[in-house]
């Protein structure tokens, strides 16, 4: 392995003098042009013989040298970052002289020539390019529009620019090439071809639509990142002239098999007026307002005015006489009896309370009640006659519930969020609920042969 040690012993020597190369410039005082081209192109030979050399070295390479430091410290990776530090300093140097030149020759305005000749390099906010198929597009879109379509730049500053801008598997596709003014073309028709493969891309971006993950739980976050999961994928496959405008049906099957059960389940009933197939744009725009609706429930402002109905609720409920029999209404606004499961959606809470019921408009509230033969004016498990509340609707005091109230045009669809804490649900614990039954009478004063005096009479309501 003699030969090979000798190799790496000079690229160590070489990068040192790499290393010190704008500082010896430095401690000769104030650069002049001319100091500051011929100590950079300096550096740039010593670059080429470090590539030179790398070269010779990956032909001696076996199993065994790839033990040694040199491989295993990446250091041609780290000499380069040490040659464009060192290149970029000499650049910024140059244009700082020149502008000095500029200043002084021509007073405080500079000429436009001037100017132009003696820019700084641009610090040009690149997005960054790791190597994954699905952001190549756009990352070729932006690169070519800022800098390879730029006149301003040379092709060294375009390949400094190229390499700073690509990460992980991207990097290595052109680790080996020198920055130097003919690789630009180079460096960038590798990546081109590696990388603007449409049958790749193609399946690239099939791969990520189908591997977005389910939602297990209703959130809007859930909702929101597997929405714009789907959307990102079918404009990416929209951009490689795929057929996406034909694809409804397997893009709405697949998306209701990511959607968590109970907007999968409002989503059926919001399409039983119709046997047609539903089309992505529907579903999406579906699941756009389900997100925005279940924001606002979630947003930290709706839930403390929440939590402070209830306790206004629960304060006025006490304050009345006979307020230690807790009424099933202010129970049923709570929601916490674990005991309690929703007919709607099987959760801890009265079917009054749960959100889902509450979005459907009042046609699908009222089928819903109907269809699962539930207390037309609690909500509750049985039959209107068999219903024990006392309670009424709160608009127009009638044997119903609230939630199915049809004379308030505010009630015909889904209810505001910020109602929920005042609705009642008009049901009872059997346990807790002691009905009195109220029979209509009458006062009668008597008069007889026999006696005088008054009773109360039962008056028949047949």
């Amino acid at each position: 392995m003699g030969a090979i040690e000798d190799l790496i012993a000079a690229q160590v020597v070489q990068m040192d003098q790499m290393t010190r190369a704008f500082s010896n410039l430095k401690k000769k005082g104030p650069p002049t042009l001319g100091a500051i081209e011929t100590r950079q192109r300096n550096l740039r030979e010593k670059w080429q013989e470090v590539c030179g050399r790398h070269q010779e070295i990956l032909k001696l390479q076996t199993a065994e040298s790839l033990k040694l430091t040199y491989f295993t410290d990446s250091y041609f990776e780290r000499a380069e970052e040490v040659f464009l530090d060192e290149d970029a300093k000499f650049i910024d140097a140059t244009y700082d002289l020149r502008d000095g030149s500029v200043q002084e020759t021509s007073g405080s305005e500079p000429s436009a020539q001037g100017h132009s000749s003696s820019r700084k390099l641009p610090a040009i906010q690149l997005p960054t390019f790791s190597g994954r198929y699905a952001d190549w597009k756009s990352y070729k879109d932006m690169f070519q529009a800022m800098l390879t379509d730029n006149n301003g730049l040379t092709d060294v500053e375009r390949l400094y620019y190229l390499k700073s801008s690509l990460t992980d598997e991207a990097a290595k596709t052109i680790k080996n090439i020198p920055v130097t003014e003919d690789n630009f073309k180079r460096a960038w028709d590798r990546l081109v071809d590696h990388y603007d493969n449409k049958r790749t891309l193609v399946y690239s971006a099939l791969q990520a639509l189908f591997q977005i993950p389910s939602v297990s739980k209703e959130t809007s976050a859930g909702l929101r990142q597997l929405r714009d999961a789907t959307n990102e994928a079918v404009e990416t496959l929209d951009a490689l002239e795929r057929p996406v405008e034909h694809w409804d049906d397997v893009l709405v099957y697949w998306t209701l098999k990511r959607v968590d059960p109970r907007t999968g389940r409002d989503w059926q009933t919001s399409r039983e007026d119709t046997k047609e197939p539903a089309t992505y744009a529907q579903l999406d725009a579906f699941l756009k307002r389900r997100i925005e609706a279940l924001e606002f429930v979630e947003s930290p402002h709706q839930r403390e005015d929440q939590q402070s109905n209830k306790k206004t609720i629960n304060s006025v409920s006490t304050s009345r006489p006979g307020s230690s029999r807790i009424s099933a209404h202010n129970a049923s606004t709570q929601g916490r009896n674990p005991q309690i499961s929703c007919t709607f959606c099987q959760e801890s809470h009265y079917m009054s309370a749960c959100d889902g019921f509450r979005l459907l408009d009042l046609n699908k509230r009222k089928s819903f009640v109907s269809e699962n033969k539930l207390c037309y004016n609690c909500l509750g498990r049985h039959f209107l006659r068999d219903c024990r509340s006392s309670k009424s609707c709160r608009r127009c005091r009638g044997r119903h519930h609230t939630l199915l109230h049809a004379d308030e045009p505010s009630v015909d669809g889904p209810l505001a969020a910020q109602d929920e804490s005042g609705v009642s649900t008009h049901t009872a614990n059997a346990s807790a609920q002691r009905a009195r039954v109220l029979l209509a009478t009458a006062r009668v004063h008597i008069l007889s042969g026999v006696r005088r005096g008054s009773e109360y009479l039962c008056l028949s309501q047949g």
